[in-house]
Order: C-alpha cells, then sequence, then structure tokens
C-alpha cells in the first residue's frame, strides 16, 4: 500500500511516510500536523498530495483513509520489530 511512498522517502532523503502517519494522528488537520513536524502547512499540503500521487489513493475517501491507516500502522510496527533472524 505505502510501499511507493517509502521507497521515494528512501530514495529522496523526504518524510512523506512520517508525516502522513502525524497527519493521521493529528485527525487530519494540517495545522496540528504542521506544528507537531516544525513545517509550514503547505509543506503538510504539499507531501499529503505526494503521497496521494504516489499511492493512487485519496485523502478524501474514507475507506482510502483507513487504507493508509492499517499500512501505516503495520510500518511501524514492522520498523520497531526490525529485522528477524
Amino acid at each position: 500500500m505505502i510501499g511507493p511512498v517509502i521507497a521515494y522517502d528512501r530514495e529522496h532523503g523526504t518524510e512523506l511516510v512520517r508525516t502522513l502517519s502525524v497527519y493521521l494522528r493529528q485527525r487530519r488537520s494540517w495545522q496540528r500536523t504542521s506544528d507537531a513536524l516544525k513545517v509550514h502547512k503547505q509543506t503538510v499540503v504539499y507531501r499529503m498530495q505526494r503521497v496521494e500521487q504516489l499511492t493512487g489513493l485519496t485523502l478524501a475517501e474514507t475507506a482510502h483513509l483507513a487504507e493508509l491507516w492499517t499500512a501505516v500502522q503495520a510500518y511501524d510496527i514492522l520498523r520497531e520489530i526490525g529485522p528477524q533472524d
């Protein structure tokens, strides 16, 4: 689901996944997200547009939000667990 976003972050040194995670935790508030990340509100808007482009999903659709939320939560859990030997 968010594989293209993860790949984009790695390739370009961006924080799209982190921004998406904060945006969803901040109840989709541009301003609260920008405050939490200490970036301009328009930066958050741009990043979320980029997430939409990369995933083909829209933040206006409830089903898409649910998919993105689940994907971000899974990604966070997998990062915490780390590589398994």
